[in-house]
């Protein structure tokens, strides 16, 4: 990460042990962790702490290291740093006073300047006698200067000259590690060398390559920019291989952009593609140009596949419990019964259905937005919030909107309220129930202060500072479990109805939510996960015998990342944090092996049904509601999905679902509604719109015994209009005639 000083914080001299603000232009700095005074003027800032870090802003500073949360809020823990140092008077001059070079304090580092100008790195590496000429300088100390400035000499000067490049000290280490003390000289000569390091993609390989002035035709650069569109067609559009000639069409197309004199021809990019064959970098097959890595993983592929032919196929027992219990109990259960034991206590699901433009979706948007600003506060006032108030009435857009939501969470049932503008959070309060109703806050703005106010209800536990800390981290724009969330605070009501919405509560997945990667991921990372999507897959008779999923990298989506931070389980795993870190995600290919009598036939998930491809995403939502109590709210559920599968899903998951975990759908499948004898009457939701347009939202529980009662065929009545819901729809016939 690149950034720059901006002041001491704290400093042990005799270890060197720093703790100090910098500035950055990286986005991916936690929220948590940004100073609050220079948000609100538009900078990113953050604490790092470290050995010996630079404190001078005459210079960048290029650190490494990962995030730490202690008593002092969220801080950088710096494992290796560079200084960046650029060529100019200032410059330098900043970067000998920063403390790094010992022996050279503030008032010698200007003396020394002062004398040598431009070229004092340079005589300080070649010549470093020439500054015991310089007042205050004695052997001892230049020996102390020269040891110190030697140590990180070839760094140094590779880090200045790839740092316009935003080139990071792990990626330079590595060009060192290969390239030693020769490394810019080398990289100097030869640009195109770059391709052959690990971390280096061709773009920013050519971007160099061109600050050095390196000929466009230069076989490597063809090479690199080869591996370039290969790997670039796997990653985008899952391409193992290229044809010949739209390979070297798109390479023309990368190597001659923005390139007026001295275009790449065709025939320079056959002879590179020639040389590669017999260096065995590619591997071309009747036409069709592979990357020979890829090829031999597809020869291992086929290996396997094969291998598995020979295997005998697992039986599986099914509802192993069950069968105990009738056996205990001796009794026999139909597969009916089976599945509906474990619904007589309790049903974790909702269902809500409605004709068109009665807002189904917009129930599970306003779950999503409640969310969201109580997970993701505002680090601006200025910042504003993004719903549309009701538009049917004239007198609503100039009006407050109002949320209210109950919840439980360890066993306790809680109350939130919040009232909000555009602009800011008007008033917010949180009630509890153990067993008496009871209020643990209350929060109220002065909007024209734009300030807030906090008042803990007197049954509360907390300490003196609790309110004055709080609303300091509370803009007017943020909800009081948002400002929670900036702060290192300690309340445990607050922890626990943070928690809901941090952990419980997931992100809603809509008809564009691309699952299929999440799905897979879990597959690879735990046998478990695999366990429960397949045999998910097989009960709903696909003919699906086994998956296999392959991997390679690529740019992680920003679903696959929403869903990482929604799932704390998987924001504690390294490999997560790595991918949040990094941006990059395993790209995964997903098949289906089918079993033909005796014979298993792979097939990419991309050539399966629709309705296939939907049932395994919910079978990966399943696998994770399984593992961890969650609230998964889900929008039109059903889609792709035929009716029987439909309900075999909700079944699975109500047979097999943690007590804990709930879900929430959306359903244009009114079919659902036959079902009484499995969803209870407060399962089933229907939204519908008023005289006004406005949405309601009631239950099948609302309706008394005089619309429906115990034996009343709720399809019926709901297709009959008695429990609203519906279109109403007019007659078929269009009237074409001109008037």
């Amino acid at each position: 990460m690149r950034c720059k000083y901006i002041r001491k914080i704290f400093q042990n001299e005799e270890n060197g042990y720093t703790v100090a603000l910098f500035s950055t232009l990286d986005h991916e700095v936690p929220l948590s962790a940004r100073d609050k005074f220079w948000a609100d003027k538009k900078i990113i800032a953050f604490t790092a702490k470290g050995y010996d870090l630079p404190l001078t802003d005459e210079i960048e500073i290029e650190m490494e290291g990962e995030w730490e949360t202690n008593s002092h809020g969220t801080q950088y823990k710096v494992e290796t740093f560079l200084e960046v140092v650029p060529r100019t008077r200032e410059g330098i001059l900043g970067y000998l006073s920063c403390g790094s070079l010992k022996g050279i304090g503030p008032k010698t580092a200007e003396r020394i300047v002062n004398r040598f100008g431009l070229d004092t790195l340079e005589v300080m590496e070649k010549y470093p006698q020439e500054l015991l000429k310089i007042q205050g300088i004695s052997q001892k100390k230049l020996d102390r200067i020269v040891d110190s400035f030697g140590k990180n000499k070839v760094f140094r000067e590779l880090m200045t000259f790839l740092s316009p490049f935003h080139v990071t000290p792990k990626k330079a280490n590595m060009i060192l590690q290969k390239f030693r003390d020769q490394s810019v000289e080398i990289i100097r000569k030869q640009p195109y060398i770059l391709c052959s390091v690990k971390g280096f993609g061709f773009l920013t390989v050519d971007a160099i390559a061109r600050q050095c002035c390196a000929a466009t035709n230069d076989p490597m650069r063809i090479s690199g920019c080869v591996s370039y569109v290969l790997r670039e067609a796997m990653k985008q559009n899952g391409h193992l291989y290229l044809e010949q000639e739209i390979l070297v069409k798109d390479a023309l197309k990368v190597l001659n952009k923005e390139l007026n004199l001295q275009p790449v021809t065709e025939t320079e990019i056959l002879k590179v593609l020639y040389r590669l064959v017999m260096q065995d970098s590619i591997v071309v097959e009747e036409n069709r140009v592979y990357i020979t890595q890829q090829h031999q993983e597809e020869e291992d592929t086929a290996s396997m596949i094969a291998r598995k032919l020979h295997e005998r196929i697992p039986v599986l027992t099914i509802e192993k419990e069950l069968e105990e219990a009738q056996e205990d109990l001796n009794i026999t259960l139909s597969e009916q019964q089976k599945e509906a034991v474990r619904m007589v206590f309790a049903n974790p699901i909702s269902i809500i259905t409605g004709g068109p433009g009665t807002g189904k979706t917009t129930v599970l948007k306003a779950l999503d937005f409640l969310r969201k600003i109580c997970t993701e506060p505002f680090d601006k006032k200025t910042e504003k919030f993004d719903f549309e108030p009701f538009l049917f009435d004239e007198d609503t857009p100039n009006q407050n909107t109002k949320f209210e939501l109950e919840f439980v969470q360890n066993g306790i049932r809680y109350f939130y309220e919040v009232e909000l503008n555009k602009n800011c959070i008007v008033k917010e309060k949180l009630y509890n129930f153990n067993p008496n109703k009871a209020l643990v806050f209350e929060r109220t703005t002065d909007e024209q202060k734009e300030l807030t106010s906090i008042k803990f209800g007197s049954k509360i536990p907390k300490r003196k500072t609790l309110e004055d800390n709080l609303e300091i981290f509370t803009l007017w724009n943020n909800t009081v479990l948002g400002g929670f969330l900036k702060g290192n605070i300690d309340s445990y009501e607050l922890n626990v109805s943070i928690y809901f919405f941090t952990n419980y509560l997931l992100q809603t997945i809509y008809l564009d939510t691309n699952i299929e990667e999440f799905s897979a991921m879990i597959i690879d990372k735990n046998d478990r996960n695999k366990k429960i999507i397949l045999e998910t897959l097989k009960k709903a008779d696909f003919g699906i015998y086994d998956i296999f999923i392959k991997k390679t990298k690529t740019k992680a989506s920003s679903q696959i990342i929403s869903l990482i931070k929604e799932n704390k389980a998987l924001n504690d795993n390294p490999i997560a944090n790595e991918i949040l870190d990094s941006g990059e995600v395993d790209n995964f290919q997903t098949f289906f092996l089918h079993k033909i009598k005796d014979r298993i036939i792979p097939l990419s998930i991309k050539k399966e049904s629709q309705g296939t491809q939907k049932f395994y995403d919910l079978s990966g939502l399943l696998s994770m509601i399984l593992n961890s109590s969650k609230n998964l709210p889900i929008d039109e559920i059903e889609s792709s999905l035929h009716p029987d599968l439909f309900n075999h899903f909700l079944l699975t998951y109500l047979v097999n679902g943690k007590k804990e975990s709930q879900l929430i759908a959306t359903t244009h499948n009114r079919e659902i509604l036959s079902n009484r004898d499995i969803f209870r009457d407060d399962a089933i939701w229907f939204t519908d719109k008023n005289e006004n347009s406005a949405t309601e939202l009631y239950s099948l529980a609302d309706f008394d015994s005089s619309v429906v009662r115990d034996t009343t065929n709720v399809l019926n009545a709901y297709k009959s209009g008695k429990l609203g819901g519906v279109p109403n729809l007019g007659d078929y016939y269009i009237n074409l005639d001109e008037e």
